[in-house]
């Protein structure tokens, strides 16, 4: 925070998305949010300040067991450690890129996000934040979108830097 000069108020968006939303659309007092690829339990989180400031409970699921231990320390909300994608109760591998967590490939159970919607019965979102480094198109292979009629949607447009319109 310090080296980069960024203000610890109580917007916290990698993009001040959070700030944007805030100020800008009609949000209910009693929302709920789902954050996939929740990572860091703060700092550039787009749902901590509705968790934390508007009082809104929710569901942040990340599967890297050493960003979950940091979720589970100050985050009131659900929370899954396991991998969103396109099937149920498989074994996923995925390269580990941060600087907190230890080098290698990490290998986690991952399941389609109806499934765990299903499982803390949830029924409608007022937030989605999905942020998974390129594999974004499979969380909405099982996702029920007309279901549980999202009403914002913050989504990582790039992955890994690559820009892919065709989604």
């Amino acid at each position: 925070i310090e080296e980069n000069n960024i203000k610890d108020d109580i917007y916290c968006s990698q993009e001040m998305e959070d700030k944007w939303i805030d100020e800008n659309l009609d949000l209910p007092d009693k929302g709920f949010f789902v954050d996939i690829g929740a990572c860091y339990p703060k700092l550039i989180s787009n749902t901590f300040f509705f968790e934390h400031e508007k009082k809104w409970d929710g569901l942040a699921i990340e599967p890297d067991p050493t960003y979950f231990a940091e979720l589970k320390k100050i985050r009131k909300c659900k929370l899954e450690n396991v991998a969103i994608s396109d099937k149920d109760n498989e074994i996923v591998k995925f390269e580990r890129m941060t600087q907190i967590s230890e080098d290698g490939d990490l290998k986690v159970k991952s399941f389609r996000l109806n499934t765990i919607l299903e499982k803390y019965n949830v029924e409608e979102i007022d937030l989605l934040s999905i942020d998974i480094e390129g594999k974004e198109k499979d969380v909405w292979k099982g996702f029920n979108v007309e279901k549980y009629k999202p009403k914002i949607i913050i989504g990582e447009h790039t992955g890994f830097g690559i820009i892919d319109d065709s989604f």
